[in-house]
């Protein structure tokens, strides 16, 4: 036998492997009705958990940039154009860098923190799209204004806007009309046709002592430039019928009843035939039910979520504003007309600028990254809680 063909007693020997056998369809196991409930039910208790951790380290951070800034406001810095803006544009918040620039505007804008939620709720509507969107304004780069929308599928037409605003060297330009223009018409592809606001109420304001540091005359002149601003940029109504005027759970304790507010509203079409039987023929007024309505909306968007919104039983029973408002509108059983602010509008003459306002492109979407927050610890997050501290 040659070298050649001497065995290599290193070489493994390869032996073919049987194929294994298909298994019958009767073996095939299915997941049973239950086991599906049950899986489907970790999911979501998991996906729960790590949405919470997300929210308390953006929380965290917030409660980090106050401390850095001195406080829950943020002390204003003139930095605005000398002439037109470079370049207006405004787009949803889809970003955390861009979320924490909005709440730097935020809190620059809103100068009495009692006036905003915590951090932890501003942090939630966040990461909440469902029921809440943000959007920013910037003039180049720089942000200069902002709109919170409150939103949920269980309310298929309707919007609150609880916060909006611009730093001061950017009012009186005709902006925000233009940048809502843009957040109302994204607004309508998702089935909105009408806006809810709430203001302070001049004649009530002083009576309620809600700014007892204030010269009264001072109060009453801001809010009634609030309102006609309001009016005159976008064309609110504002109901202010002395007979059911409104009321609603306090901010610092909902147990409490904060009543030195007006209710308003707009739809973003006034052509729609809907809006037909909702006002009187000269607009002076606007039906009960269509009042009813309005209020039981903001409040369902206040307390709901995405998975249901509370009942009006459940919210009387709940908040004891609510049961009063609803008892206002008990204790007159044959007004079906609630009048609305049918005052004049005072015409300002500000330097409205030409420039429009342009919707920005956002391809980039960061608010569902907490899905792929690791199990154990924070993980992407940790860095950005380190930086903020």
């Amino acid at each position: 036998m040659s070298d050649f063909e001497k065995p290599d007693a290193k070489k493994e020997r390869i032996h073919s492997l049987p194929t294994p056998e298909k298994p019958r369809a009767a073996e095939i196991t299915s997941i049973t009705p239950e086991e599906k409930a049950a899986t489907d039910e970790a999911a979501r208790l998991e996906a729960t958990e790590k949405r919470d951790r997300v929210i308390e380290d953006e929380t965290a951070i917030q409660d980090a940039l106050d401390k850095v800034n001195g406080g829950p406001t943020r002390p204003f810095r003139q930095e605005a154009p000398q002439k037109e803006p470079a370049g207006l544009s405004t787009a949803e918040v889809k970003t955390k860098e861009d979320f924490r620039k909005t709440m730097d505007i935020v809190k620059t804008v809103f100068t009495d923190p009692t006036d905003l939620d915590s951090n932890r709720s501003m942090s939630r509507f966040f990461f909440s799209p469902e029921i809440a969107r943000y959007y920013m304004i910037q003039d180049g780069e720089r942000p200069i204004g902002f709109e919170l929308i409150r939103l949920n599928p269980n309310i298929p037409d309707a919007m609150y806007v609880p916060y909006a605003g611009l730093l001061s060297d950017y009012r009186n330009m005709g902006i925000y009309p233009k940048a809502a223009r843009i957040s109302d018409e994204q607004m309508r592809q998702h089935g909105k046709n009408h806006v809810l606001y709430e203001f302070e109420d001049p004649t009530r304001i002083i009576q309620a002592n809600a700014y007892p540091d204030e010269k009264p005359e001072d109060v009453v002149r801001r809010c009634e430039a609030r309102i006609n601003f309001w009016k005159r940029s976008v064309n609110c109504h504002v109901v202010n019928d002395p007979d059911v005027p409104y009321c609603r759970p306090a901010s610092d304790d909902p147990q409490k009843i904060q009543a030195y507010d007006v209710l308003a509203f707009r739809t973003l079409d006034d052509n729609d035939p809907k809006w037909k039987d909702a006002f009187n023929e000269d607009k002076t007024a606007i039906s009960r039910d269509a009042y009813e309505k309005f209020y039981l909306e903001i409040m369902q968007l206040e307390y709901g979520s995405k998975e249901g919104v509370p009942s009006k039983e459940e919210l009387r029973k709940g908040y004891p504003a609510i049961d009063q408002f609803f008892k206002q509108m008990e204790a007159h059983p044959d007004k079906q007309w609630v009048s609305i602010d049918s005052g004049k509008v005072r015409r300002k003459e500000t330097p409205s600028i030409e420039k429009p306002v342009e919707a920005r492109s956002e391809p980039i979407e960061e608010r569902d990254r907490w899905k792929q927050v690791p199990r154990k610890g924070p993980g992407w997050e940790d860095p950005l809680r380190k930086k903020a501290v």
